[in-house]
């Protein structure tokens, strides 16, 4: 999803990936007694903002979904 602004929170998934804003975000939240992931990899182009250059990794382990921002030097 393009915009994070744009998705029901209501969605049966696990993860929501999303990019409009460029920030790096992983955050867990509760929705109706299940966890969903908000995961957001940033940016590795040219900076913007002055925000950090970053990219995301998402996997699946037996013990359920792990997510990693992982910094770019500038």
């Amino acid at each position: 999803m393009h915009d994070i602004a744009d998705c029901d929170e209501r969605l049966a998934c696990t993860a929501i990936l999303h990019a409009h804003s460029h920030k790096p975000r992983q955050t867990w939240r509760d929705i109706d007694g299940r966890r969903q992931l908000l995961f957001n990899p940033g940016a590795a182009g040219r900076r913007r903002f002055r925000l950090p250059l970053t990219l995301g990794k998402l996997w699946v382990t037996p013990a359920g979904l792990r997510s990693a921002i992982l910094h770019l030097p500038l």
